[in-house]
């Protein structure tokens, strides 16, 4: 290796002098804009050379970890029906919730040993009259990219307090105006997990609203991995029945 670069300093000297000696006496702008080429040139072929030098990296220095997605199916308890989610004013909204994992890998080292996701609605984001129904896509907007970044550090503070206990603790987020609920999911051989669970809407006026969720699990080397949320979550209203 030490060779490799004393024959590139040879190459870079040679070709200075080489260049230096030519300039000498140079007055025409035409020779000395070739002058200024050739060492243009120069500068490539010593980039060039540079970049085809052996080197030694770390063994994993290139290893990424595999990106998996995930979708939330969220259901009424009451009807059964994504679309018709309505709850009276001043109680709690039930909700049936189904997870299911994408691009998961057939073999791994690590197996994953549970599903975390944090539901959220905020009382000033009430939805427009006519858009009750929420967007079957998960687009990159910069509010919701903020958004996702919050629920995700509600999520690992959540954590943090007790990964074992997750139905059983109260995480207080800071913010009055969002509502969350953190469930925990246990998934089977196929992937998907279920769990039902209830997001307190009792101060929420009549009105739609929409729920937004993210998601993570932990796998049995205690590895977190965030999951790529890859569809919308749903709306429901606050009416009177």
């Amino acid at each position: 290796m030490d060779r490799d670069y004393l024959l590139i300093f040879q190459f870079a000297l040679q070709g200075l002098l080489c260049i230096r000696r030519d300039a000498k006496g140079v007055i025409d702008k035409g020779e000395l804009q070739s002058l200024v080429n050739r060492g243009l040139q120069l500068m490539y072929d010593i980039l060039q050379k540079s970049m085809e030098l052996p080197f030694q990296l770390p063994r994993y220095y290139f290893r990424t970890r595999h990106c998996i997605g995930a979708e939330l199916f969220i259901f009424g308890a009451d009807s059964g029906n994504k679309d018709k989610i309505i709850t009276p004013p001043g109680f709690q909204l039930s909700l049936n919730l189904c997870i299911q994992l994408k691009n998961m890998l057939a073999r791994t080292s690590a197996q994953l040993a549970k599903l975390y996701c944090i539901l959220a609605a905020r009382v000033s984001s009430r939805l427009p009259l006519g858009k009750g129904e929420a967007e079957n896509t998960w687009e990159f907007r910069p509010r919701k990219i903020n958004e996702m970044v919050q629920l995700n550090a509600i999520l690992l503070q959540y954590l943090k307090e007790d990964a074992g206990k997750a139905n059983e603790i109260n995480i207080v987020n800071g913010d009055e105006d969002l509502v969350t609920a953190c469930v925990c999911f246990e998934p089977n051989e196929r992937g998907p997990g279920f769990s039902i669970y209830l997001l307190n809407v009792s101060a929420f006026p009549e009105g739609s609203y929409q729920i937004n969720w993210h998601s993570c699990c932990i796998d049995t080397n205690g590895s977190h991995w965030s999951l790529l949320p890859l569809n919308a979550g749903v709306s429901f209203s606050v009416k009177r029945l």
